[in-house]
């Protein structure tokens, strides 16, 4: 899947409101995918299980994330 293919993607906006919760990376031809924290204070999302992490400043551009469909506790707009 290609990112501009992906719906309901977060704004780089809301996912630095996310500060602590958890989001969903899909897979696509840049990333592996998987479940990621969001940590605003470090500008990147850690993997939820491993040592990865994604940077805000490649948002967009390498990868992307939406609102983790199993439980989230709300998304500031």
């Amino acid at each position: 899947m290609k990112i501009s293919e992906v719906k309901n993607a977060l704004t780089l906006e809301q996912l630095k409101k996310m500060d602590g919760q958890r989001v969903l990376v899909p897979e696509t031809d840049l990333e592996i995918g998987g479940f990621y924290v969001v940590d605003a204070e470090r500008s990147c999302a850690y993997r939820l299980y491993g040592t990865e992490r994604l940077q805000f400043a490649d948002y967009l551009a390498h990868w992307i994330a939406v609102v983790d469909p199993f439980g989230v506790l709300e998304v500031k707009v």
